[in-house]
């Protein structure tokens, strides 16, 4: 179980922001009081901006009260209220003036007021690392800065060291650009860093009788991409593996990065870095995404970590299907 959750927090992580190491988590004071143990104080009271810096912040186009707003919905469902979907479907740009380094602090006062370890969320951060991260990966290093200190010069140097990295204020990636993301990711981190404790958020699960029997507790979303992956690539079980796991890899790449690549130029010897541009963390997604396809015939905490850590090639994948399936570790109800 802890492994699956590892492997779901670096999948989540790593395809957001990219993922990168930090030397100094700085985790909060254990001596603050939690949300319940206090009254609600408003935000603009706990985080006081000067003008100096308000200046210096619209400068280079950065809101830094732009998280409030959606602090100020958390605090509702930690209270136990009712999701808002209209909210939730709001765009963290265009509706909210929401930045990275907006994420950065959101992190930093839910950690505050939930009493969750800042260097518990930075090791969800930073579950994977690369010789060559992502442009958004500095989100660790700006969420250790963050929990560090709030005066204003740790601030200031945040967002100039964003503009050194012409980074400007990083922006939010297209495909997580609603306040629903920031949901269940932060839920992601609660659920990090509680480990097995109930968690502050409202499930985002949904039971679905009509969904495979491991899939019929899961988000909505999930159900929607498998039943029109079900309906585009039929069922992989009554296909050889090959044929099956190289339509799935171009079904994937199509609605994930929009990429259209023939299916005969997705053989066993094709490297997924050289050949189809897909890192370790999309190689993690693919087996995760083929286990819903499968219906749970193979299950992927069966799988060796060692086909997980060394699959270079499409082959390299196949192989390790097929082994699972053949030994007929599975999730399905008997």
């Amino acid at each position: 179980m802890e492994r699956c959750l590892s492997i779901c927090a670096l999948v989540v992580t790593a395809s957001f922001f990219g993922a990168c190491s930090s030397d100094d988590p700085s985790p909060v004071s254990e001596s603050e009081p939690s949300l319940t143990q206090r009254p609600e104080q408003p935000l603009e009271e706990k985080e006081p901006i000067s003008a100096s810096f308000q200046e210096f912040a619209v400068d280079r186009g950065y809101n830094p009260r732009a998280h409030h707003q959606v602090l100020r919905y958390f605090r509702k469902l930690w209270a136990g209220e009712s999701r808002d979907p209209a909210f939730e479907a709001k765009s963290l740009r265009r509706h909210l003036d929401f930045r990275l380094l907006n994420l950065a602090e959101l992190i930093v006062a839910m950690c505050s007021e939930i009493d969750l370890s800042v260097g518990d969320a930075i090791e969800f951060l930073s579950i994977s690392t690369s010789s060559e991260p992502l442009p958004e990966a500095i989100l660790t290093q700006r969420v250790a800065t963050m929990a560090a200190s709030s005066e204003e010069e740790r601030a200031r140097r945040l967002l100039t060291e964003a503009d050194t990295k012409s980074l400007a204020v990083s922006p939010i990636h297209d495909q997580f650009d609603r306040v629903e993301f920031l949901v269940k990711f932060c839920a992601a981190i609660e659920g990090w860093c509680r480990k097995d404790k109930p968690s502050r958020f409202p499930s985002l699960a949904v039971e679905d009788p009509t969904a495979p029997p491991h899939m019929r507790k899961s988000h909505p979303d999930d159900i929607r991409v498998y039943r029109a992956r079900r309906k585009a690539l039929g069922k992989p079980w009554e296909e050889n593996t090959a044929t099956a796991v190289s339509r799935y890899i171009a079904y994937e790449l199509k609605r994930e990065f929009n990429r259209d690549l023939a299916i005969d130029k997705i053989v066993p010897t094709a490297k997924f870095s050289a050949d189809l541009g897909l890192d370790e963390v999309d190689i993690i997604g693919l087996f995760m995404g083929l286990e819903d396809h499968y219906d749970g015939r193979f299950a992927l905490d069966a799988i060796e970590e060692d086909d997980l850590n060394n699959a270079t090639t499409v082959g390299d994948l196949i192989r390790a299907i097929d082994r699972q399936l053949r030994s007929g570790n599975s999730h399905q109800e008997q």
